[in-house]
């Protein structure tokens, strides 16, 4: 997970440690009555979805399981989160860079690649004429006709 958050662009890096984030999803917790328990699984969703080790559209069936909520709540508290901090994430994103620069990023590596000479060989050895005897090659499926 470590590898995944230095991946992350720096804006959701600071995002993601911030108090006000943290407080931010104890307050939504506090607001329907989450557990200890409860609230440690919540903040380890919500981090799992922006490393983007989880995709965001499992986030409301993983806080129906592992946190045992109702559908409503789970609805709400995924809300909430969203208004409060999914939201402001993709805007801070969208505010720092074009979709162009965010697609360089992304496919750098694999766009910018150089293109390799290869050679190519217009003979090979497998369609070379070769010599045969003047006997025509045996059928050993064909019986011979007498």
């Amino acid at each position: 997970m470590r590898a995944q958050y230095q991946q992350l662009p720096k804006v959701v890096q600071d995002f993601m440690g911030s108090e006000e984030t943290i407080d931010k999803i104890l307050d939504i917790g506090k607001k329907y009555n989450l557990h200890i328990d409860q609230l440690s699984i919540l903040n380890e969703e919500v981090s799992l979805v922006l490393h983007g080790l989880e995709r965001n559209t499992n986030f409301n069936y993983n806080l129906r399981k592992y946190l045992g909520l109702s559908e409503d709540i789970a609805n709400l508290i995924t809300y909430d989160l969203n208004q409060e901090i999914f939201s402001k994430i993709r805007g801070e994103i969208e505010k720092m860079s074009s979709p162009q620069q965010i697609f360089d990023q992304k496919m750098g590596g694999v766009v910018n690649v150089p293109k390799q000479e290869v050679e190519v060989k217009t003979q090979t050895g497998d369609n070379e004429n070769k010599e045969t005897s003047g006997k025509p090659a045996r059928d050993p499926y064909r019986e011979p006709i007498v």
